[in-house]
């Protein structure tokens, strides 16, 4: 192997058109090893075994930021001991030019199973440059492994901070690769705004239900929610203990005289600040539907962080 295509973190360089055939070298060459080792050194090992439970499009905006990237590689073994799967590591990088657009690398993870196993995962980087993201659906499609999910997983805020951020366009070119689209709203510096983008900027997002356009899998289920929230699911437990206190038919009979809901949260707030924060957002808006209710516009309160959301039981 020629050392120069070998990164410090020990990703191999290879051209777009040689992904495959390198993952198939890499894997070729760590059979030949394990058989080659054998007897104690094996049994120390352990049973290596490659597992694809998914695709994930992992999309970033890494920009030279080191605790980031360090971050990322902690989510992705995190992810391989858990949930093994191709991994794409997508990022736009400035500092390619049009004519060399993408720049491609491979790497494998094996990580330690609880039955004694190391499960491997593979992972292929792709750094494309801001304006010619519509090179990575042709590429990514044709790197996906076939019948199962693949998911396109948002990191961070900045990666979608406006409409025209090099993330965000990423995003709308591989929107219909992915059977879904799963992000963490806590992580939005503007909550509403970032929801705009996804659900009414993006062409053909509006279809909440819908799954991948290119047919690169059949996993999700016909009527499964195509965009999906880890900070709704992290608010899992909140909403269960909202529906206890209200689970005794003396409260239940008093909804209709509430007139105020109350919600305080954690964290800081700026006097300048104009975000809401999504899990006051997530909770009011599960709150309201959840009553039936009919909202008006949300104001700033006289305090620091502070909200109104009106309603009204109208039908």
């Amino acid at each position: 192997m020629d050392s120069e295509r070998v990164t410090a973190s020990g990703r191999i360089i290879v051209p777009p058109n040689d992904v495959r055939s390198e993952l198939a070298r890499i894997w070729s060459e760590t059979a030949e090893r394990d058989t080659a080792s054998g007897g104690a050194d094996a049994a120390d090992r352990g049973t290596r075994v490659r597992s694809t439970l998914s695709n994930l499009l992992l999309v970033t905006d890494l920009s030279g930021d080191s605790a980031a990237g360090k971050a990322v590689d902690s989510l992705i073994t995190e992810l391989a001991i858990s949930f093994p799967s191709r991994f794409f590591i997508i990022n736009s990088n400035s500092h390619l030019g049009e004519q060399d657009a993408l720049q491609t690398g491979v790497s494998s993870r094996c990580v330690l199973a609880s039955n004694g196993s190391h499960v491997c995962s593979e992972e292929i980087y792709i750094d494309v440059a801001p304006k010619r993201v519509d090179l990575l659906p042709s590429l990514v499609l044709n790197l996906l492994v076939a019948d199962v999910r693949a998911d396109l997983v948002l990191l961070g805020s900045s990666c979608i901070a406006s409409a025209d951020s090099p993330g965000f366009n990423i995003v709308r070119a591989l929107q219909d690769v992915g059977d879904r689209i799963v992000y963490d709203s806590a992580c939005f510096a503007n909550p509403v705004e970032t929801w705009k983008l996804l659900f009414s900027d993006m062409q053909g997002a509006t279809d909440l239900r819908k799954g991948s356009s290119f047919g690169a899998s059949e996993g999700a289920a016909v009527n499964e929610w195509r965009f999906r929230d880890v900070n709704w699911r992290r608010l899992r437990r909140w909403r269960t203990l909202v529906r206890e206190v209200f689970d005794k038919p003396s409260l239940l009979d008093a909804l209709p005289q509430l007139q105020t809901v109350e919600l305080e949260m954690g964290g800081t707030a700026s006097a300048a600040s104009n975000a809401i924060p999504a899990d006051g957002l997530l909770l009011a808006a599960w709150i309201a539907n959840s009553l039936q209710l009919q909202t008006g516009q949300m104001r700033r309160g006289a305090g620091v962080g502070e909200w109104f959301l009106p309603w009204s039981s109208d039908a």
